[in-house]
Parts: C-alpha cells; sequence; structure tokens
C-alpha cells in the first residue's frame, strides 16, 4: 500500500521538482550529519515526572521517552561545530546503524530518525539563503534560533537491504521517526522558547523597512547582448535611510519568477555587517553603493561572478507580480494532486 502510493504521487513530486529546477542556483553548503559515534551516548537519568531521558545540550535541555533508548544511538558531541551554527543532538536508530555495519563496513548515512541545532542571527540568516531541505527553524529565545533537522530520504536499513513496508520493523521505525515532533513540542515548552518560523520572514514583503528600488538584470546581456532572460533585482537602504545611505539587493526574482533571499555572507549578522559599511562609506570607501544600480553590479560580480555592461540594468516597476501568482497556482496545484493521491 505504501509503494502504490509513491507511484501515484510520483507526477506531483515531479511537477514540484520541475518548479524547483527552473530556479535552481548552488546554496551555501550545508553542514554535513555528524559522524555516528562508535559507542553508544553515556546513559542519562530518567525525568521521573514525564518517564524521559533529560540530555544537557549546554543551551537547552532535551527530553526522549526512556522506553525507546536501547533502540537509538543518541550523539551530543560536536566538537568542532561553530558557535553560530551549533547541532545540539543528532538521533539515529540502533538496528539501520548496526546493519549497515555489517552489510558495509559502516554505518554513516543510515538510521537517521531526526536532530537539533542551534544558531545564530548570521546562522539563520545563512539559512533563509539555503532552499531548506531537511531543516526547518522551530523557536528562538531572542539571541539563539533552534531548528529541527530531519532526513530528505529514507535511511532504514536491515540485513539484504530489503525494505518491507508491511514488516513489524518498519511500523516501528514510522513510530521512532514521529516522536521527533512530539520531542520538538517538548523541547519547547522545556526551554520556554517562543515558537518561531522562517515563514513569519518571507511573509513580509522586504528584508529591511524604508527605501527600495526595483532593478531588470539581464544575465547574459554583457556577453551576447541578449535580453531574453531578465532576472529582478529588489534593493533596500539596511543601514541608513535618504541621500548617503547605502544600497544593497536583498532578494532577487528569476525568470520565473522564483525568490531567492540574499545576506552577505560575512560571518556576522548583515545589520551589523552593513553598519560597518555604511561608516566605511561615510569616509569615502565603496561610492558604488551609494546607487542602486552600483550595488546591483557589486552583487552581481560577487553572488553571480559575472562582469556586467551599459544596458544589464533597466529600472522596473516592482516584483515580477504575474510570475509570482503563476508559480503559486502551479505549485497549489501539485500539492493539491498529492494531497488527493494521498487521501
Amino acid at each position: 500500500m505504501v509503494m502504490r502510493r509513491l507511484l501515484t504521487l510520483l507526477p506531483a513530486m515531479c511537477l514540484l521538482g520541475a518548479l524547483a529546477a527552473c530556479g535552481t542556483q548552488t546554496p551555501p553548503e550545508t553542514p554535513p550529519v555528524p559522524e555516528i559515534p562508535e559507542v553508544p551516548a553515556p546513559e542519562i537519568p530518567a525525568d521521573p515526572d514525564g518517564g524521559c531521558a533529560v540530555y544537557d545540550c549546554g543551551e537547552i535541555e532535551i527530553a526522549l521517552p526512556a522506553e525507546h533508548l536501547d533502540q537509538l544511538i543518541v550523539d551530543t558531541d560536536f566538537p568542532d561545530a561553530e558557535d553560530s551554527w551549533r547541532p545540539l543532538m543528532s538521533v539515529y536508530e540502533r538496528a539501520s546503524v548496526e546493519a549497515a555495519e555489517a552489510q558495509w563496513g559502516g554505518g554513516e548515512g543510515f538510521g537517521f530518525l531526526f536532530g537539533f541545532l542551534a544558531m545564530d542571527r548570521a546562522g539563520y540568516e545563512r539559512l533563509l539563503c539555503e532552499d531548506g531541505s531537511g531543516i526547518e527553524v522551530f523557536a528562538a529565545d531572542g539571541e539563539r534560533y533552534y531548528a529541527y533537522t530531519y532526513p530528505t530520504d529514507v535511511q532504514f536499513c536491515r540485513p539484504g537491504g530489503q525494505l518491507d513496508t508491511e514488516s513489524a520493523d518498519w511500523r516501528n521505525w514510522e513510530a521512532l521517526n514521529g516522536m521527533g515532533l512530539t520531542v520538538r513540542a517538548d523541547v519547547v515548552e522545556r526551554n520556554g522558547l517562543t515558537p518561531r518560523t522562517a515563514g513569519e520572514f518571507f511573509a513580509a514583503p522586504f528584508t529591511w523597512e524604508g527605501d527600495h528600488a526595483y532593478l531588470e538584470y539581464r544575465p547574459y546581456y554583457a556577453a551576447d547582448g541578449g535580453g531574453k532572460t531578465v532576472y529582478t533585482l529588489v534593493l533596500s537602504r539596511p543601514a541608513r535611510q535618504g541621500e548617503g545611505g547605502v544600497w544593497c539587493v536583498e532578494r532577487w526574482y528569476n525568470e520565473y519568477g522564483n525568490q531567492y533571499i540574499w545576506f552577505p555572507d560575512s560571518g556576522m549578522a548583515a545589520a551589523d555587517y552593513f553598519a560597518q559599511i555604511q561608516k566605511a562609506c561615510d569616509a569615502g570607501e565603496h561610492p558604488e553603493l551609494l546607487t542602486p544600480v552600483g550595488a546591483a553590479e557589486a552583487f552581481v560580480k560577487e553572488y553571480f561572478g559575472r562582469e556586467t555592461a551599459e544596458g544589464s540594468f533597466a529600472e522596473a516597476d516592482g516584483a515580477p507580480e504575474a510570475l509570482m501568482e503563476r508559480n503559486g497556482r502551479l505549485r497549489q496545484m501539485a500539492l493539491d494532486l498529492m494531497a488527493d493521491r494521498a487521501s
């Protein structure tokens, strides 16, 4: 039954994939899933009130149901993690890891169920620039953002590599996967976090309040004078409004109406970075950033690695609303089809 549903969902999944492929860009690389520890994590005393094993992950506590601990490998040791992007816990199904080790000599890449990580504002902005696969921001505490991580493919493994979706093992695997959402909800309540999603950011029309400008950008104009492919750049003044304020590209739309967010890859929060740029500009540096076209040229060179020419840019009236609406309709059609086929 499960495989039959997967086959019926295939057309809708292909449609969503095609829409995403229309605007494919190379996002910043997501940190890999940590290596599976060779030995189980040390036993943690159970929470007598909730029947949970509570892990002190430094910034927050994470509780796992004690009844499932013997089925899990829990990794909380990430010595090389950056402070701006710090994994807190990765949880694996022990049976899948052991089956992969027995069959292929290593369990890495198998058995991953879910995990948690913390990030600062710079890490959060970095995430907003990515495609978001396998990671979902769910809470914040004023200084840090917390994300739930999950596999983007099936990491279940048993001897012989067989996948029997009618087996007790598979039903148990599904139950362990579902446990992650329960643990996530408990993390919010247990640590007094504020629920938060990246959707709140994308619901806003702009990254920065104040002055805005729109430019059409023809990416191949400098090479061959062609103007058929047109992107739309959205520019803002992130540090100071009015005369003398620097401009930046905050997001752009490709020729299909797909939106891409941009923050500078500076290792610091964008607000702090642009405050420094504004100060330097006041001292006579970066004069090109005082105009939308100059800021657009700097963005294109950094982001796309392309040179521009006179004629590469032209003023635009706004975002490509018609293309965005068309994409929205197509995506909703695909989601409706998936929901209908799955019911």
